[in-house]
């Protein structure tokens, strides 16, 4: 965030040049804002737009890629987190002119409390989320407007003051920051999303093809299988010595004899590969 001295013409002119809802394509309703407390005037300019866009990212993009449970999730949840501030800060207004009243204590809303003129812009509601939002921050500055005279008065002391200044403008920032947060969040999830669909996608046609190179190994097995046959084995011939000694004489080596002698006596398959 900017120094906190920034002037109401310094800060217009940072609303003109800077507006990140430009190019959203977005509808909205204006809004008249009119803002007395140098927090609240930076925390609007520094703060509201910019969580106007993680909502709008939250709504329409997210929601477009993702399931719908999961972003409806993420809506309720900034939904409790604005209502619960905005309850909490009409009790402390409550409280407040409770107090004021109390001790003959009446709050200017005309006039320019604090020394400080308002900060007059036309802010930009995109949804019911961004609508309490503003509205958080325009209650904000009432109540800091309302706090300076009861310590002025000595009504609270300035212990008190500093305490329940800062933990009201911290729900302010709160809800910013818990906007970003989601915003974050969704789109990690989103890339998540895409890269294992992706990759599932990739293993798909992987298992594809390692399939079709398998089927093929195991049909050329089955086949190289069928191909295999088991051939007689040939019977053993007496050799020719023995035969010399039953007839008297010398005998001719038969066929049988001439191929176990070309492939061996042991040879018994003959192994055929399919072409």
């Amino acid at each position: 965030m900017s120094g906190s001295g920034r002037s109401n013409a310094a800060l217009l002119k940072q609303l003109e040049e800077k507006n990140p809802l430009l190019g959203l394509g977005c509808s909205y309703s204006p809004y008249p804002v009119r803002l007395w407390i140098q927090d609240m005037k930076n925390y609007y300019v520094d703060f509201y737009r910019f969580a106007s866009k993680h909502v709008h990212f939250i709504h329409f993009k997210a929601r477009s890629r993702l399931p719908n449970e999961v972003v409806a999730k993420v809506e309720d949840d900034l939904r409790d987190q604005v209502l619960k501030a905005n309850e909490e800060i009409d009790e402390a207004i409550v409280q407040a002119e409770t107090l004021m009243k109390a001790n003959g204590i009446t709050l200017s809303v005309t006039d320019t409390p604090n020394c400080s003129p308002p900060l007059c812009h036309t802010a930009e509601i995109i949804s019911p989320l961004t609508n309490r939002y503003i509205q958080l921050i325009e209650k904000t500055d009432y109540l800091l407007r309302a706090l300076d005279p009861l310590f002025q008065k000595e009504v609270i002391s300035m212990e008190e003051y500093n305490l329940r200044r800062g933990l009201f403008k911290r729900h302010v920032k709160r809800f910013y920051y818990a906007c970003r947060r989601f915003d974050e969040g969704l789109r990690g999830r989103m890339d998540a999303y895409e890269a294992t669909t992706a990759n599932g996608s990739t293993k798909s046609k992987g298992n594809g093809a390692a399939h079709e190179t398998s089927s093929g190994a195991a049909q050329a097995t089955s086949a190289a299988r069928r191909g295999v046959t088991k051939s007689r084995k040939p019977k053993a011939m007496p050799a020719a010595h023995a035969l010399d000694e039953v007839s008297g004489g010398p005998q001719a080596a038969s066929a049988h004899e001439v191929g176990a002698g070309i492939f061996g006596s042991g040879f018994g398959w003959k192994v055929v590969f399919a072409v």
